[in-house]
């Protein structure tokens, strides 16, 4: 169908359009920028053109520039692009002013058209749509053109800001301002911007946690309703911290399962933003990204997102080419992504961050006894509360009392004249704001559904008025109301409950309340049961009473129910035993009272305490004669429309509170959540993807082993395979589980690396492979499952190794200090040392194994490179421990693994904790045998030294010990294990363990149960809420073995000793970063597995002999 524009023009616009210094013209380009057909003349020399006209047959995504021009600048272009046209700097050498209507004319029922003062604002236009068999829309301006222009300078004053843009060349017929700036950023040389993104940095900074967005994003589709993004749910936090804007999902894990229970597809955004706040300060993150950059208008060229808040903390650091995984190109991309960035913005432009306003029914005078609106949550937004609740073009809508917690500009007060005073765009997203209710949609439709006999089209005909800054508005503007969401109730109501004289039912006045949100889907796919607030969920109706006052009726846990009220004023509830109405998230109340002298007032409450939401809902009904409600309101975001429950007719006897409408939620969705049950076990997934790679090498370059038979490394890799097909989902983790063949009850702590964003995964090496035969596989899991307890998608078949290390010969270096190995020709590149603790002096101290190159430089335990840090660079601890009075209770053993050409050392550690890493070290032997004599001035210790390949369960066991320096175990659930004690002091302690958490993106961020490792009492209370295991000895001096079977989850297990003084001693995570109270090492390693306590608070007399509480783990 052909759609005909036509133009026309305002009285004043009329006249001095007749001057001969007056051309006017029309320019159609298409969303290319391309001009389409000639120039349309409307105006020129001065002669007006009678209904001059375009005619389109199709017009996608479209712009129509209107050009007024007074003479004395250069000549109009006939064939111009859309950016040469609608130029700030060409516009004042052409001496014009423009303005831009947007048309979307492609047949589609999604067709729309808007007026935009997006950049800068010319003159008023009005846009009237005429429709088959449906009243005309339109859109235009409240108020006069000087007026916006008044409102404009007021904010940006002429002399500072726009000389010489605004300025007509001469005088006649137009002598006002040519055009305005709004946040125009292409400019013409000599002209200032009228806001600056410093103008956001106190209010981007206030942000606090406490800032929520939830929404559940459509997706995109395609011409045929098919998804080419698919829907995806957000609930975020949104907060400042360090420099930054950081969006990160809350219970991001229960929202997935929550979703995935309901059978719906669409999944919890897991995904973290992150930006720079303020500036180009950080360079990591180039120019031009900072959210202060891109809330008036979405230049940047790049939006960072990131698998988790570890991933996001480590990108500064990273290569560019590691960074590019994580970069998506603009500030909004049409994906999910870019509508988070979308809603961010959106609450700083309209002032919604940080701020709060009065309930309506408060704000037109009453009592509502809700509290204020906190529009730190999105559930809570409104047109009604943007830019600072100005209203409509007349005058704020009510009192909301609009409050911020910044005083510095907290909204865009360029737009705020555009959005109060006209229907036009004034902002990039003004559209969505929209879509909170309260404010108009510039956006009017061009589908004209009626036409076509009933099956639709492009509409035929769009009316476009031009308007002088001085014409008064036609009547096209439409402002918004407080219609749909107040009406005026009466203050002392008679309320009644009539009853139907209809054939069917009886049961009175219905309030049907659908709290249900509904899933989106494709044309013609699927459909999903709607979701809603789950049983437990706190509900309350409230019916105001001829007193003044609000009876609240408790609905029970289990509300999706039928109601009928019962009672008498001042004493309403609900009859017992309520039918269920067997749809999700709707409760219906029969026989609601009703007023029979005017409008009823009734308020749900969803949800308690500081998330609680109040909606407001008003009726006016007939009780007399026609048994029918004539009229409903309801805010809070909720819609009220009348129906026909069929009890008496057709009357309207059924009032429905639709809560939530399209993607907008109205409240906080954890009350999908609350009441239900904790999700079942994940079973373990099929093995159907193709084994892991094994190999060397972490650095990028992965080499694959082919002669997985025999191979000749103690420390190994394991890698995705692309030609086999084992790659996880992006950002997924993987998790490499290892068993010794001959010794399947041995434990070996697994291996993890996170995925790229293309599921590729490489885990770093690892020493943890003595002669042998191995098996490993790999399981998947989502980046927020940081227990790595939930395992999801397929997992690997296994990969079978065998290990077979040639002996390599040891030998003490020359200077007879340190140990190495020569490899010589064999194709080995490294063997185990086994270390054993003859004897010692060293009064409990330990020594600290550490390797070095040739050179003498120190090197990092995991093989990236060198290192002044001992605890960095630490292989393995050994010592001897003994009784006060010298009673030798356990002296250490190791087997440490050593790269040939690297030279082993030892540094000691002496009782008090002072290091000494440069003692007197003597090697002596032959044979490959060998005796190491360390002594300094606190002690000698002396041990013996072989080369040995077989691994035992003790030294397999300890290989977390060897990976992370910490004293723990990596255990299983369910595994058994022989503890070996021995004590020697005055307290009586008792001795547990606990599972750490362990972030696997992080291994340094340590943490249980949700409560971060450190020195806190909420950290010391976790720990009391999560140990198992319990021995208590002491006042004395002695030694016993007891077992141990593990009750909890998979992971690293820490000894924990509660001192006889109710100090709560165990490991530390760094030297300067330790959980105990006094801020001291409490737990020593005197070998595989072997760990000794200090039981006394160092201001209490604490000796630091590590003998007070020893225990030795072993496999049963």
């Amino acid at each position: 169908m052909t759609t005909t524009v036509t133009f026309s023009l305002a009285t004043f616009l009329s006249g001095k359009a007749a001057s001969a210094d007056v051309n006017i013209y029309a320019y159609a380009f298409d969303q290319s920028g391309n001009l389409q057909g000639t120039p349309l003349q409307i105006a020129s020399g001065g002669t007006v053109v009678s209904s001059p006209n375009f005619s389109f047959d199709s017009f996608d995504s479209g712009n129509i520039v209107i050009v007024t021009q007074q003479a004395g600048g250069t000549a109009l272009p006939t064939s111009p692009t859309f950016g040469t046209l609608a130029n700030i700097g060409n516009a004042q050498a052409g001496n014009y002013r423009y303005d831009i209507v947007e048309l979307s004319l492609s047949g589609s029922s999604t067709d729309q058209g808007d007026l935009t003062d997006i950049v800068q604002f010319g003159a008023p236009i009005s846009m009237t749509v005429e429709y088959t068999g449906a009243p005309d829309q339109t859109r235009g301006y409240g108020v006069t053109g000087q007026a916006v222009v008044n409102a404009l300078n007021a904010i940006s004053p002429i002399a500072s800001a726009n000389l010489p843009y605004t300025q007509w060349i001469g005088t006649t017929p137009f002598n006002d301002q040519r055009e305005t700036l709004t946040v125009a950023t292409n400019l013409a040389t000599g002209m200032q911007p009228t806001g600056s993104s410093s103008d956001w940095n106190t209010y981007v900074n206030s942000i606090q946690d406490g800032t929520r967005i939830a929404y559940f994003y459509a997706g995109a589709t395609n011409g045929s309703g098919q998804f080419t993004v698919d829907p995806s749910f957000f609930y975020y936090t949104v907060k400042h911290d360090g420099g930054y804007i950081t969006l990160t999902p809350v219970e991001n894990e229960a929202f997935s399962s929550f979703l995935t229970q309901q059978g719906i597809p669409w999944q919890a955004s897991h995904v973290v933003i992150r930006m720079p706040a303020t500036s180009d300060a950080i360079p990591a993150y180039g120019s031009g990204n900072a959210l202060t950059q891109n809330i008036y208008t979405q230049t940047a060229s790049t939006l960072f997102v990131f698998p988790d808040e570890k991933t996001a903390d480590a990108f500064p650091t990273m290569t560019p080419s590691q960074q590019a995984q994580y970069e998506q190109t603009g500030f909004n991309p049409n994906n999910a992504y870019g509508f988070l960035t979308e809603i961010l913005v959106t609450g700083f432009e309209a002032g919604f961050f940080n701020g709060s306003g009065l309930p309506i029914p408060d704000a037109m005078g009453l009592t509502s006894g809700a509290p204020r609106v906190d529009l730190d949550q999105m559930w809570n937004w409104s047109g009604l509360y943007a830019y600072g609740a100005v209203g409509a073009a007349s005058g704020p809508l009510a009192s909301f009392d609009y409050q911020n917690s910044v005083t510095a500009q907290h909204y865009d007060v360029h737009t705020l004249p555009i959005f109060q005073n006209t229907n036009a765009y004034g902002w990039s997203y003004s559209d969505f704001l929209s879509t909170f209710k309260g404010a108009v949609n510039p956006q009017v439709s061009l589908w004209d559904a009626n036409a076509n006999g009933g099956a639709g089209a492009q509409v035929s005909q769009i009316n476009i008025k031009l308007f002088d800054l001085a014409d008064t508005p036609d009547g096209t503007y439409q402002a918004p109301t407080l219609d749909d969401y107040f009406l005026q109730p009466v203050s002392s109501p008679t309320l009644v409950q009539s009853q139907s004289t209809g054939p069917v039912g009886n049961n009175g006045f219905i309030l049907n309340i659908d709290a249900s949100f509904g899933i989106p889907t494709s044309t013609g796919g699927p459909t999903y049961t709607p979701i809603g607030p789950a049983n437990g969920t706190p509900i309350q109706l409230k019916i105001f009473d001829q007193t003044g006052t609000f009876t609240t009726i408790d609905l029970p846990s289990s509300y999706s129910n039928y109601y009928t009220i019962v009672g008498s004023p001042g004493a309403w509830t609900t009859a017992p035993n309520p039918n269920g109405s067997g749809q999700q998230g709707n409760f219906i109340f029969y026989n609601l009272p009703v007023a029979s002298n005017g409008t009823g007032w009734y308020q749900i409450v969803l949800g308690s305490g500081a998330s609680a939401k109040t909606y407001n809902i008003y009726t006016q009904q007939t009780v007399a004669g026609t048994f029918a409600f004539t009229d409903a309101a309801a805010d809070g975001g909720a819609i009220a429309s009348l129906i026909s429950s069929g009890a008496d007719g057709t009357a309207l006897d059924e009032v429905k509170i639709s809560l939530t409408s399209g993607s907008t939620v109205t409240y906080d969705p954890k009350y999908w959540l609350s009441a239900q049950s904790p999700p079942t076990p994940n079973p373990n997934p099929p093995q159907t993807l193709s084994a892991p790679l094994v190999g060397v090498g972490d650095d990028g370059t992965f080499i694959a082993l082919s002669a997985l038979g025999h191979i000749t490394h103690g420390d190994l890799a394991f890698s995705y395979n692309a030609a086999g097909h084992n790659e996880t989902a992006g950002f997924n983790f993987a998790k490499v589980l290892l068993s010794s063949t001959a010794h399947p009850s041995w434990i070996i702590a697994p291996v993890v690396a996170q995925s790229d964003i293309d599921g590729h995964w490489l885990t770093k090496m690892g020493a943890q492979f003595g002669d042998g035969t191995y098996s490993a596989f790999m399981q998947q899991y989502k980046p927020y499952d940081l227990d790595l307890d939930k395992a999801v998608g397929a997992a690997t078949v296994p990969v079978s190794f065998t290990v077979a290390l040639d002996k390599l010969p040891l030998s003490a270096t020359p200077d007879g200090h340190a140990l190495q190995f020569t490899q010589g020709s064999s194709s080995t590149t490294g063997n185990w040392i086994e270390l054993s603790a003859v004897s010692s002096t060293l009064l409990n101290g330990t020594l600290i194994a550490y390797a070095t190159d040739s050179s003498g430089h120190m090197l990092m335990r995991d093989g990236s490179g060198f290192t002044n840090s001992l605890e960095d660079a630490a292989l393995g601890r050994i010592g001897s421990v003994a009784s006060d009075s010298g009673q030798l209770f356990f002296s250490g053993k190791q087997q440490l693994y050593l790269t040939a050409g690297e030279q082993l050392h030892f540094a000691v550690v002496a009782a008090d904790g002072r290091v000494d890493v440069n003692p007197t070290v003597n090697v002596t032997g032959t044979g490959g045998k060998f005796n190491v004599a360390v002594s300094d001035g606190f002690g000698a210790i002396n041990l013996s030294a072989s080369a040995n390949n077989t691994l035992d369960s003790s030294t397999m066991l300890a290989g977390s010990q060897r990976e992370t320096d910490h004293a723990w175990v990596y255990l299983t659930d369910g595994s058994q294990l022989k503890v070996d004690l021995a004590w020697s002091g005055d307290y009586v302690n008792t001795l547990h363990f606990v599972r750490l958490d362990v972030d696997p993106a992080d291994p340094r961020h340590l943490s249980l149960n949700g409560v971060d490792y450190g020195n806190t009492d909420a950290f010391r209370t976790a720990v009391k809420n999560g140990w198992e295991f319990s021995t208590t000895q002491g006042h004395s001096t002695g030694t016993s073995s007891t077992t141990w079977t593990v009750e909890g989850k998979d992971g690293f297990y820490v000894p924990v000793l509660v001192s006889g003084r109710g100090d709560i001693w165990m490991v530390e995570n760094t030297p300067a970063a330790t959980a105990n109270a006094d801020g001291h090492q409490h737990i020593r390693n005197f070998g595989a597995n072997t760990f000794g306590f200090e039981d006394t608070h160092a201001n209490a007399g604490a000796d630091f002999d590590y003998n007070d509480m020893v225990m030795k783990l072993s496999i049963l």
